[in-house]
């Protein structure tokens, strides 16, 4: 998309009242249903600790001595807990390789980390990785900690699968041609590694991977907590629904006086627009959050923006361009919008959107006084009023309150498969099944009131997928709603449904154990306690020592080093 394009596609949407961020939220919320995990999101990649993958990483160093600093010495310290540095390089080395799995783009191939921009705005790519570490490293050993003072042990499936990876280690030796383990694990991952600190590596990885699972699994607070614990903060539970309309006030070009007029006239035009991506990112920093799985990768907007600079101007000197218009907004026409949004606000039109959020979405994409007054325990359904939208009083809302939701309901598992229609001119390869074929057959296969294994069965043979989601009354088809949400409904219930792109078959399975306030609280609860153990103790890293840590990597083309 050209500069001009984008730009004019961000000022339809602030016409509208809607941010990027907002109409992005909205469009992920219309293509994904929610569904009910009570999973606790650990901060460490997913690995298979039994088949550790050889990333391309290059082997530079072509001979593999014996470490020239103390491989005993603490690089980092967590609690009473103290790492050496082939401790620190196995998660290290562990981070890097997941961030590069994930998010490729963000490094060059061939370049090491030191010569590399960080993804976070200052520093090299070698500093945001010690950062990164130092974050996931902290989560681990607190878990490793609290596992040891509560007596977890690692089930016998774990230390089978910590002989499988050791295995694999020796085996990768083996094929890269090294003469030893140790020379293997030395050259991938630094100086003073060898088995026996690997295996103390494994060790506490699978133990605070294991101890975490334990947590998620047992965690099971009682009903008199759960109703507590929402009593003491409903908002943060709730959703509400309303309906909203922007009103953005008309600009004027600027008057020009006759001497700039003048001058305008003799003097050569020079671009005073900045290119379309000097707006900065939506953020510069990595996210921050005591979930797994986000501490371990980037916010999304930690890629760059195409550029941070504004754009020089391709024109020559002699150029005669006129200068683009600049434009003011007059007292009359800023009041002109405030008026037309007190209409809305009396008499939303038709064209006004309705959507249900949480008080945090509001609050980010609309503002927190917005969020404030529509949490308001005082609000009546119909209750309406206008705000100002920006600082410049140029963009207003009309907002009017249309209920409170407390999510007190039971969610509905529900089997929906989906076949997108085909385009009318879509050519279809010989033995090729139509879209409407596949919808066909796989309406003459499923019946209604089949159980859970007979529809599993049936839609298996034909290639689809059996798996049931935890729907809630905030799922975007309003037809698909309706219909698993009506109190008539009973297992195996099933129905077809069509829009113009897509085939449905929805099957109404069952209704969940727990209601969705329930589960919201107890995922709240969980991640709170969580937290606790995961920042019971900070990192504190040596820098003296970290120095001897092999943090500067290259991903690129692996290089076979096995001279030794």
């Amino acid at each position: 998309m050209s500069a001009s394009a984008s730009k004019k596609k961000r000022k339809d949407l602030e016409a509208q009242g809607l941010s990027p961020k907002m109409v992005a939220a909205q469009k992920e919320k219309e293509q994904k249903s929610k569904t009910l995990r009570n999973v606790l999101k650990v901060a460490l990649a997913v690995v298979a600790v039994a088949a550790i993958v050889f990333l391309a990483i290059k082997l530079v160093n072509k001979k593999v001595n014996e470490p020239s600093f103390d491989a005993s010495l603490a690089v980092a310290t967590v609690g009473e807990e103290k790492l050496t540095v082939p401790i620190y390089d196995y998660f290290y080395n562990l981070t890097a390789s997941n961030m590069y799995g994930n998010y490729p783009s963000l490094f060059k191939a061939g370049v090491p980390f030191s010569q590399q921009k960080s993804p976070a705005g200052e520093g090299t790519m070698e500093d945001y990785m010690k950062d990164i570490t130092s974050k996931n490293t902290e989560e681990i050993m607190n878990l490793y900690i609290d596992a040891k003072k509560n007596g977890f042990q690692l089930s016998e499936e774990d230390k089978k699968s910590m002989e499988s990876a050791m295995e694999a280690i020796e085996n990768e030796a083996s094929s890269y041609g090294y003469p030893s383990v140790a020379k293997y694990l030395r050259s991938r991952f630094g100086d003073g590694c060898d088995e026996d600190n690997y295996r103390d590596y494994l060790t506490i990885y699978m133990t605070a991977t294991g101890y975490a699972s334990k947590i998620n699994e047992e965690f099971q607070p009682t009903a008199e907590e759960l109703s507590q614990t929402y009593t003491a903060a409903p908002d943060d539970f709730d959703l509400v629904r309303f309906t909203y309309k922007s009103s953005t006030a008309e600009s004027s070009p600027v008057e020009k006086t006759d001497e700039e007029k003048a001058t305008e006239s003799t003097e050569p035009a020079e671009s005073t627009e900045p290119a379309e991506s000097t707006e900065p990112a939506e953020s510069t920093e990595p996210a921050e959050s005591t979930e797994p799985a986000e501490s371990t990768e980037p916010a999304e907007s930690t890629e760059p923006a195409e550029s941070t600079e504004p754009a020089e101007s391709t024109e020559s000197a002699e150029s005669t361009e006129p200068k683009p218009t600049e434009t003011t907004y007059t007292a009359e026409a800023k009041a002109a919008a405030r008026e037309k949004a007190e209409i809305y606000a009396v008499e939303m039109p038709e064209d006004a959107a309705t959507i249900t959020y949480n008080k945090e979405t509001i609050s980010a994409y609309l503002s927190e006084e917005i969020a404030a007054w529509l949490f308001d325990s005082e609000r009546k359904e119909g209750d309406s009023k206008v705000f100002t939208a920006n600082e410049e009083e140029t963009n207003y809302y009309a907002i009017r309150f249309d209920g409170r939701d407390t999510n007190d309901y039971l969610p509905i598992n529900a089997n929906i498969i989906s076949i997108t229609k085909d385009k009318e001119d879509a050519e279809l390869k010989e033995g090729e099944q139509s879209s409407k074929e596949k919808y066909e057959a796989l309406t003459a296969a499923v019946k209604e009131g089949m159980t859970d294994e007979e529809f599993e069965t049936a839609v298996t043979a034909l290639g689809y997928s059996a798996s049931t989601n935890a729907l809630t009354r905030t799922y975007s088809n309003e037809e698909i709603r309706d219909y698993l949400f009506d109190e008539s409904r009973k297992a195996g219930d099933l129905t077809t449904i069509e829009t113009d792109t897509t085939y449905y078959i929805v099957r109404y399975a069952s209704a969940a154990e727990e209601t969705y306030r329930d589960t919201l609280v107890k995922n709240s609860m969980r991640n709170t306690f969580y937290k606790g153990i995961v920042e019971a103790n900070k990192i504190e890293i040596d820098e003296d020592v970290l120095v001897n840590a092999k943090t500067d990597l290259t991903f690129g083309t692996a290089e076979n080093s096995s001279e030794g």
